[in-house]
């Protein structure tokens, strides 16, 4: 099992708000992407889970905290591994930093998986 997702990239244009920096919206985003990328090298992306397990993730948590500001395309390096696990969710945190390795933002999210049919929350057991 691949325990953390690392990519390096040039923040993008849709990634930041009117002040050129990313904000709320933006350092969602990025951690949706990542999580999402995360999740689907461990084969238990929602398009997985959905046909094999009629489930899907959801986010029950979202905290994160801004360190500093950084500009639109500017080099960033994005991690994402798995803080905990316990049988109802998992933990993910997903951190941003700057070419230079400084913390630019911080997020971490607890998701857990949801049955399509009974639309509650299942165990981590009982998907794939």
């Amino acid at each position: 099992m691949i325990y953390t997702y690392n990519v390096n990239k040039n923040l993008s244009y849709s990634e930041i708000d009117r002040s050129g920096n990313p904000g709320i919206i933006g350092s969602m985003q990025l951690a949706q992407d990542m999580t999402t990328s995360y999740f689907n090298i461990m084969g238990t992306d929602n398009l997985t889970l959905r046909v094999k397990d009629n489930a899907l993730w959801v986010i029950t948590r979202s905290r994160f905290r801004i360190y500093k500001n950084t500009i639109w395309n500017a080099p960033i390096r994005m991690s994402s591994h798995l803080v905990q696990r316990t049988p109802l969710r998992v933990t993910v945190e997903t951190r941003i930093t700057d070419d230079c390795g400084q913390m630019i933002i911080a997020i971490r999210q607890e998701f857990c998986p949801l049955d399509l049919t009974t639309h509650r929350i299942r165990k981590i057991e009982t998907i794939s």
